[in-house]
């Protein structure tokens, strides 16, 4: 198949450092390992800044109104139009962020884009709709395959937005097991990391005081003031590079336990974070949210402690119970890789995206 692979800002620029084995290839959600399987596979982008200042804003009144599906900005749809006739020569398209899937699916509704497309969608939930907003989600859902991160998205969805069924499917993410990996001893601290609004840092700092360790948090988030005595805060992200992705494996590497915080969500929130931590065999204590991308293999694991939302005693104790038993910890972090290599495999996630390719292209070849 010839497959175009449809990002945000910041990807493409990136490609080259996969062959020098500088980025992990999860960040091209599949594209690397379709790739290697013998499909040809080109990366695309589409910019922030609109082609058409005026059309974008035009079509962003629309999304005031909560008239279109959520996030689908003006500046989006317009790049995806401008696009369009380069990826019409393609078998299929993966739009890798929810709102260029609902962009390019409405150039496929207006006849501007022939190729199929399979999107990957996150989040869909946390929005008001109004019958209306509905309506058009509903119609551009069933314009292309949505695949989702976890299965406590796939009901709700059913339920509330009422796309054709054949068109969800459940595709757990995973992390590239090569690069992240373990390297040397572990050092007597606590790392917590990510930028999503959903990281519950309120409650690890609420808990901090009772933790007896250092503990590192890397965010760009706005941390409540003032911070405990043992909290140091890094500022970074993957989009800023202020630390490279080397840089953050041998801070997953050297901890003794990895903390994910969460606000309770439907959303697979911290995903990515927990199976990195886990190939590079760290320990981590993990809110057991609603959005729990795969509870059950989780639930049932000995690889990761979960522990219920906002509760600092209980994130202190599961913490402390860590770096209290030395032997169980590298324990846990053995099978937290192991657990990585079986439900969380960057390979079997882009055998999900080539499933739902095969799905989009037969179904628009039946259609025609």
């Amino acid at each position: 198949m010839r497959l175009a692979f449809v990002y945000l800002p910041g990807r493409r620029e990136r490609v080259a450092q996969l062959a020098t084995g500088e980025v992990p290839s999860e960040f091209f959600y599949g594209a690397t390992e379709l790739a290697a399987a013998g499909h040809t596979v080109e990366h695309f982008e589409i910019p922030a800044a609109p082609s058409s200042p005026v059309l974008a804003g035009a079509l962003d009144l629309l999304r005031r109104g909560c008239l279109t599906p959520p996030k689908v900005s003006g500046s989006a749809v317009v790049n995806a139009w401008a696009l369009c006739p380069t990826l019409n020569t393609f078998d299929c398209v993966i739009a890798t962020v929810g709102q260029h899937g609902f962009a390019l699916a409405g150039c496929a509704l207006f006849g501007r884009l022939q190729a199929p497309i399979v999107a990957i969608q996150c989040g869909l939930l946390h929005h008001p709709y109004s019958a209306l907003r509905r309506g058009v989600t509903r119609a551009l859902l069933n314009r292309m395959e949505s695949v989702l991160f976890g299965e406590a998205e796939y009901q709700p969805m059913l339920a509330r937005l009422a796309p054709e069924p054949t068109r969800l499917a459940v595709n757990q993410f995973g992390v590239d097991v090569e690069f992240w990996k373990p390297n040397g001893p572990r050092e007597e601290y606590v790392l917590a990391i990510g930028n999503d609004p959903r990281r519950d840092y309120a409650t690890l700092l609420a808990a901090a005081p009772k933790i007896a360790a250092p503990i590192r948090i890397v965010t760009q988030l706005t941390l409540p003031e003032p911070l405990p005595p043992n909290v140091t805060v890094l500022r970074g992200s993957w989009h800023n590079r202020s630390l490279s992705d080397a840089d953050i494996r041998q801070l997953y590497q050297r901890a003794a336990c990895v903390v994910v915080p969460l606000r309770d969500t439907l959303q697979p929130s911290g995903q990515s974070v927990t199976l990195q931590a886990m190939a590079c065999g760290a320990p981590v204590v993990l809110t057991q949210t609603g959005g729990l991308w795969n509870a059950a293999a989780l639930s049932e694991s000995k690889a990761i402690k979960l522990i219920p939302p906002s509760n600092p005693t209980a994130l202190a104790s599961a913490v402390s119970a860590v770096l209290e038993d030395p032997e169980r910890a590298a324990a846990t972090g053995e099978a937290g890789r192991a657990h990585t290599f079986a439900h969380g495999n960057i390979r079997d996630f882009a055998a999900g995206i080539e499933k739902a390719c095969i799905r989009a292209i037969d179904r628009s070849r039946a259609a025609s």
